[in-house]
């Protein structure tokens, strides 16, 4: 398996990959992300909202929520993301715990 971003993706697919930051802010963590970074409701973090652009042009639709852990489990990113239906597909593997 391999872990690929969507930067990679879209460069791959000839798309022409680009960024344009959105925001880029410290702020007040809303009560989903200080639960999903371990934090306390209204801590301070840094909000980084970009948008990911390539040659094609399409309407995102499918998206998810994702937290990201360090090596030692601590949580250090929590974001949502927005794919083009057309160019993702999701393969989910559901363990027990």
């Amino acid at each position: 398996m391999e872990l690929c971003s969507l930067w990679d993706d879209l460069a791959q697919a000839g798309a022409g990959p680009a960024t344009r930051l959105l925001r880029y802010e410290v702020t007040a963590a809303s009560n989903d992300a200080a639960a999903a970074l371990g934090l306390p409701p209204g801590a301070e973090i840094v909000r980084l909202e970009r948008l990911r652009l390539g040659k094609r042009s399409g309407i995102p639709l499918p998206a998810m929520q994702r937290t990201t852990y360090s090596d030692s489990g601590r949580a250090v990113e929590f974001g949502t993301h927005v794919y083009r239906a057309e160019t993702y597909s999701f393969q989910i593997t559901l363990v027990g715990r």
